[in-house]
């Protein structure tokens, strides 16, 4: 049987976007958190927070020199516009976020510095998007992170040495 694009099941479009200036970022989480069913960081299917301080660093340098890509924080909140009854949970971006709030708390330095080490930065330039879904299942939020999270293929480390042997040779 052949199918077309208008017979693939849409995702729901987000029922709130918003820009987060990094400055904003724990103030905006406390919003989110406000409503009788609060804000959950860590869901149950979510993994642990694996990224190393070195991919956190490798994140949030390459964001603080312009890198756009990875900037979406998805939520779902299933009566977000309603008044937010229930509990809002971080869908995707869990590593992300934490990498640039570690940095905002100074346990992170990056280019050899912490954030209070670089004095006022332009903090408009570095933001991230807060998407916030209104899945109404448990079982549509558990689809989408799959849809999410289980394509692609980690890059091995042999495969990151080779193009940072590469980068070394380019360089001389």
């Amino acid at each position: 049987m052949t199918i077309t694009f208008d017979d693939i099941p849409k995702f729901p479009r987000p029922a709130h976007e918003v820009d987060v200036p990094w400055i904003y970022i724990e103030r905006k989480i406390e919003r989110m958190g406000e409503g009788p069913g609060g804000l959950d960081l860590d869901p149950d299917f979510h993994r642990a927070h694996v990224w190393t301080q070195n991919q956190q660093r490798e994140f949030v340098e390459y964001q603080l020199m312009g890198g756009d890509v990875s900037r979406d924080i998805t939520f779902n909140g299933p009566d977000f516009r309603r008044g937010g009854k229930a509990t809002v949970v971080l869908l995707d971006g869990k590593q992300r976020l934490e990498a640039v709030r570690s940095f905002l708390r100074n346990e992170l330095t990056v280019f050899g510095q912490t954030c209070k080490d670089f004095g006022r930065l332009p903090w408009m330039d570095y933001r991230f998007r807060f998407v916030v879904c209104e899945l109404q299942s448990r079982e549509e939020v558990l689809s989408l992170y799959l849809k999410i999270n289980a394509g692609g293929t980690p890059h091995s480390a042999e495969e990151l040495a080779r193009v940072r042997r590469m980068l070394e040779n380019a360089r001389e």
